[in-house]
């Protein structure tokens, strides 16, 4: 009848050992899990800090990138500019060589005149308006131009040459009656300007166009004293409210 309970409390021993063992090996296994969790948790501190560090830096150099950017958007306007003025300037004085180009080729045809031809020629021709407002009604408002004329010779000069010149104004109807009126640099209406010089004479007056005239051309004769020598007309288109310039060769 003893043996029965040796073996109990046999068996109760192997329990309480194996409890034992379980015991620790759940302690062993929590402290080794919060290590280990510990360690996570600094490693992913630790990440986030470097991930905060390359934001900021990432930020820095979009800040830096676009400075850059004004800078060359700013430089690129300021060459633009630049390059505008430049085209300006060109133009300007393009239009002013052109002018002396004229100037000096009337000043050549004067002091070097061709010994081909005898006689007095149309060397400039310049009309321009003189009242802007009038262009905002033509219908009703008169027109005023400013015009000059340049005559010279083609000879040698070695004497004065004489006669007369004439503007003309072709309208579409044919007619002026009375419309179209030029003046003299003294504002005397005239009909023919005379002129007399070696080298050349330069002519200026006034002309006053009526209301609702419309010109097609402006004639401008040139009647020589000597009969030898036949009259010379030059027609030049007319150009409402602008500039008119003819040169002669």
């Amino acid at each position: 009848m003893k043996s029965p309970v040796v073996v109990l409390r046999r068996n109760w021993l192997q329990l309480l050992t194996y409890l034992i063992i379980f015991l620790a090996s759940l302690l062993l296994v929590f402290f080794a899990g919060y290590y280990k969790a510990e360690y996570d948790l600094g490693a992913v501190l630790g990440g986030e800090e470097s991930v905060v560090e390359k934001i900021l830096t990432q930020q820095d150099e979009i800040q830096t990138l676009k400075h850059e950017k004004i800078k060359v958007d700013h430089d690129r306007e300021i060459e633009r500019q630049a390059s505008k003025l430049l085209e300006q300037q060109f133009s300007t004085l393009k239009l002013e060589i052109d002018r002396l180009n004229r100037d000096l080729a009337l000043y050549k045809s004067i002091v070097e005149p061709t010994s081909k031809n005898s006689g007095v020629y149309l060397k400039k021709l310049q009309v321009y308006p003189l009242d802007k407002k009038a262009a905002v009604d033509s219908e009703s408002n008169p027109k005023n131009y400013h015009y000059q004329i340049i005559l010279a010779q083609k000879s040698k000069q070695r004497s004065y040459t004489r006669g007369t010149v004439e503007l003309r104004f072709i309208l579409d109807n044919n007619e002026s009656n009375g419309k179209i009126k030029v003046l003299d640099a003294k504002g005397k209406v005239i009909n023919a300007k005379k002129y007399k010089f070696r080298y050349y004479q330069d002519i200026q007056g006034k002309i006053k166009v009526s209301a609702g005239v419309v010109i097609k051309q402006i004639k401008v004769i040139i009647k020589h004293s000597k009969q030898k020598f036949e009259d010379i007309e030059y027609v030049i288109d007319w150009q409402d409210f602008k500039e008119i310039s003819y040169v002669g060769k």
